[in-house]
């Protein structure tokens, strides 16, 4: 971790993959940052907290709460939320995508660790959260831009080739 004002390292590195980190992205709150790579994990880790492998989440390296891996490399993560609770209650469980090479987007929610699987036909490169947290666009390698809708990503997609 790097203190991008004084520009100096300040935290040890997270040594949480065993391979390859291809994503990286800040909760919407700045907490915590998620990270994927070519180990099939997904990691999501709080670097504030004195960073190390003991810091992070998921995967074969922390026993404590392992992430189910995808079936290839992940390619890329995004984070929603916390998003609006049903009918204007409490908010709802941020929210997290993986692009796996796989063809699954996974949508994870954050209180639980649970997820949604989403396919594609083919490998997905990148997934993408609307500013509000409401849609989650996704791309493939098959050329395809699909835009769910919804507070779980459970709408049809809508696909447009670009």
């Amino acid at each position: 971790m790097w203190d991008a004002v004084a520009g100096y390292e300040c935290k040890a590195p997270l040594l949480a993959h065993t391979s390859r980190v291809l994503g990286l992205a800040w909760e919407p709150a700045g907490r915590r940052l998620a990270s994927s790579g070519t180990d099939m994990a997904v990691r999501v880790c709080d670097p504030l907290s004195g960073g190390g492998a003991g810091s992070c989440r998921g995967g074969p390296l922390n026993q404590e709460l392992p992430l189910p891996l995808h079936a290839d490399a992940v390619a890329s993560v995004a984070w929603a939320g916390p998003g609006p609770g049903p009918e204007g209650g409490q908010p709802g469980p941020a929210l997290l995508a993986s692009a796996g090479l796989d063809a699954v987007v996974r949508v994870w929610n954050t209180s639980d660790w649970t997820y949604r699987p989403l396919w594609h036909s083919v490998e997905v490169t990148s997934v993408s959260w609307s500013p509000g947290g409401q849609r989650l666009a996704t791309c493939s390698l098959d050329g395809t831009v699909r835009v769910y809708g919804g507070a779980f990503a459970s709408h049809t997609a809508l696909q447009a080739r670009c």
